[in-house]
């Protein structure tokens, strides 16, 4: 691709870092370009009128949407990050969108003001990470030795996970020891360790904190 690719979006964006993670992974040269999430620039809204995040931006053409623009990242950069065979791609897939779920169902428990809507969702995000277990066989990746779109698409929980189990004494991934050793795999990966901004763990919890939710009250209780 001899077309610059521009990614722009928040500091915090784990589908930003998910493509992040994408182009390292296929060398291509791009640059970032962090905007506010509650307070877009004008010109951003002009490329993405309801505000979603992330944008890629190639000269004059603008993608929204992250898995369209992962899914063209992959069809136009090789070699392709998904299996040939229809059936597994289409496997990888559903597996992608679920990790799209998981995010959701995760941001929900973050921001849950009462305790009944965090167990609410804590509830959620059990079930999906246990169908999640039963679903894979990390050898060390989802496709094997091959990194793949769908460990493309869970990096960037694992490293939220990361953040949260050193910086308190949660546990998200206690109860599925599959989904902890692959997230081991995929937090060693070279891509994902460069996708990681520096000051990524003191941003996430300062977010987490200001959100005044029920669990941002426990997690300030847990923090040394």
């Amino acid at each position: 691709m001899s077309t610059p690719v521009e990614l722009i979006s928040f500091k915090l964006c784990p589908e930003l870092q998910r493509l992040i993670i994408l182009l390292l992974e296929k060398d291509q040269e791009f640059r970032v370009t962090f905007i506010s999430q509650d307070n877009p620039p004008d010109w951003f809204c002009y490329l993405s009128p309801l505000k979603k995040m992330p944008v890629m931006r190639m000269r004059e053409d603008v993608l929204v949407e992250s898995t369209i623009i992962a899914d063209y990242l992959d069809a136009t950069i090789a070699p392709s990050l998904y299996s040939p065979d229809p059936l597994q791609k289409a496997k990888q897939r559903a597996l992608v969108l679920l990790c799209r779920d998981i995010l959701k169902i995760n941001a929900g428990m973050l921001t849950a003001e009462s305790e009944e809507a965090f167990q609410n969702f804590r509830n959620q995000a059990r079930a999906h990470m246990e169908h999640l277990e039963k679903s894979i066989n990390p050898a060390p990746y989802v496709g094997g030795e091959q990194f793949s779109m769908v460990d493309a698409a869970f990096a960037p929980m694992f490293v939220r996970y990361a953040v949260i189990m050193n910086k308190t004494n949660m546990k998200p991934m206690a109860q599925t020891p599959k989904i902890r050793t692959w997230a081991q795999a995929l937090l060693a990966r070279e891509s994902v360790k460069k996708s990681i901004l520096k000051d990524f763990s003191d941003l996430y919890m300062h977010w987490i904190v200001e959100q005044e939710s029920f669990l941002s009250q426990k997690l300030r209780d847990m923090m040394p």
